[in-house]
């Protein structure tokens, strides 16, 4: 489910260019997106 307001998924925080390039991404494109999350989890407390 997305937020309409910041474009992300609500439960996994992805945005959609992440969530539909996933599948492509290699380990460290994986990583920094893994790492932009664990920053938008802090943003969001």
């Amino acid at each position: 489910m997305l937020d309409p307001s910041a474009q992300r998924c609500v439960g996994c925080l992805r945005t959609l260019e992440e969530i539909a390039r996933w599948g492509e991404m290699t380990n460290e494109e994986r990583r920094a997106v893994l790492a932009a999350i664990a920053s938008r989890r802090e943003e969001s407390r």
